[in-house]
């Protein structure tokens, strides 16, 4: 039989870490910090039950949020990095792409009440090319910044109206064409949401 040699062995260990504030870890250890696979329940209520790699969440895991949120996904350096699933505890959930602990690159965003995004994001908030479906049966299809309608996009209204033009910070703003419920038609220049000609 072949014996472990001294790295082997220390990460073969399974143990408890009892930290300060009462963090604390349970699972397989490496030179006394978490390496393999734990579970930590912090102070703040937290729980990341996942791989972990030198003492950090890195590899996949999940956490579970003392406000009822979810996390399911790719960890690094104690951050949501890659790819992953997050449920806020209001009901939404993300699935897509995590850099830096945010929402940033593509994914999908569905509310509770069945509203849904598509597209790009950027430190949480929607930018980039993106699509949104109301279930009012509202839709929208184009740049976003900062969370608002932005650049070039259109807007389809339940009532059968659209508008297909440029966009300013939520607003119809620059070169555009709205089309009427009815069918006439405004085609020209928008400045803050009104047509000018």
């Amino acid at each position: 039989m072949q014996n472990l040699n001294k790295k082997e062995q220390s990460y073969k260990q399974k143990g408890k870490i009892f930290g300060g504030d009462n963090d604390n870890y349970k699972g397989d250890l490496r030179n006394d910090v978490p390496h393999g696979k734990g579970i930590k329940k912090f102070s703040s209520g937290n729980i990341y039950e996942g791989d972990w790699k030198n003492g950090f969440m890195d590899g996949k895991g999940k956490i579970s949020f003392s406000d009822g949120a979810i996390y399911e996904g790719e960890m690094k350096d104690n951050m949501k990095q890659g790819k992953g699933t997050y449920t806020h505890s209001d009901g939404k959930k993300y699935s897509g792409e995590f850099k830096n602990d945010m929402k940033n690159g593509n994914g999908i965003l569905t509310y509770a009440n069945g509203d849904k995004y598509t597209g790009t994001f950027k430190d949480e908030l929607f930018d980039g090319e993106g699509v949104f479906a109301y279930v009012d049966g509202a839709h929208y299809k184009g740049d976003y910044k900062n969370n608002l309608f932005h650049g070039k996009g259109i807007l389809k209204f339940p009532d059968g109206a659209v508008y297909d033009g440029e966009w300013e910070a939520g607003t119809y703003h620059g070169k555009g064409k709205y089309v009427f419920p009815d069918g006439k038609i405004q085609d020209g220049q928008f400045s803050k949401g009104k047509f000018v000609g």
